[in-house]
């Protein structure tokens, strides 16, 4: 799976909880049998350092399933996957009850299920994770809409620096962003680039972290070397950090790369 490429540079300790895990596809549009692969990031499910752990998605969370995969069909009727009676089914066809550990200390969890083979072309998949690590509602960090700190711009380059107008498969591609804070303070952050192929599956997911000091700009670059050519897709994302996923910005910054076989 791809997100048994990241790794978690810092793991607090289990009985400090923090807010909000958060769960992702590695698309959101699907056809009839596809397989989808989840990724649940909390770290308040790493226990021990050294031992590579599962969640339990058969409990319950203030009486609803800890995850369901939720399925809108283009004309049928909406459909709701859980743990809980069995509809979660891996492309064996068995039931799935757990999602494991990346890797010990990870706090990557994974699980794969297969869609039903009725399922309607294009239809729509989301996952609803209920944490149950999350604080009372008055504890909760909410996304700071008015946190200053944005991408003020985006490059291609290559690795000598020069802009690319053109990607070619097998030449390595950097994505440099500046990032502006107009903060009167220094605030921590993580630039997340995820890039998906034309099929909308996603074939890299990283990440640079650093701090900004108060009303100053940084710059934050991260390669990628293409293996096939075609449309991609590439999105940004600022987050707190990665052990604390609070959004600097309320969206992420998207464009597309066209990659010749040339």
């Amino acid at each position: 799976m791809i997100a048994a490429i990241l790794a978690i540079l810092l793991i607090l300790p289990f009985s400090t909880i923090e807010p909000d895990g958060k769960v992702f596809l590695d698309r959101t549009t699907y056809g009839p049998g596809s397989i989808v692969y989840v990724t649940i990031i909390d770290r308040n499910f790493n226990r021990n350092d050294d031992v590579i752990e599962s969640i339990d998605l058969t409990q319950l969370v203030d009486g609803e399933p800890i995850l369901e995969i939720r399925i809108t069909q283009p004309t049928k009727d909406r459909l709701v996957l859980s743990a809980i009676d069995g509809s979660l089914k891996d492309d064996a066809g068995k039931p799935v009850r757990e999602a494991r550990e990346s890797g010990s200390n990870s706090s990557i969890f994974e699980f794969l299920i297969k869609l039903p083979d009725d399922l309607e072309p294009s239809s729509s998949v989301s996952a609803i994770y209920n944490d149950p690590f999350e604080l009372a509602p008055t504890g909760r960090e909410h996304i700071p809409l008015e946190k200053k700190v944005t991408i003020v711009e985006i490059r291609t380059i290559d690795q000598y620096g020069a802009i690319l107008n053109n990607v070619a498969v097998g030449q390595q591609t950097i994505f440099r962003s500046t990032i502006q804070s107009s903060l009167d303070v220094k605030q921590p952050y993580t630039c997340i680039l995820q890039i998906k192929d034309p099929n909308g599956h996603t074939v890299m997911l990283s990440w640079i972290s650093g701090v900004l000091d108060a009303k100053r700009s940084a710059s934050a670059s991260i390669a990628w070397t293409p293996e096939e050519g075609g449309e991609y897709t590439v999105e940004i994302f600022l987050w707190e950090s990665i052990n604390k996923p609070v959004p600097l910005m309320l969206e992420a910054k998207k464009s597309v790369v066209n990659v010749a076989m040339f």
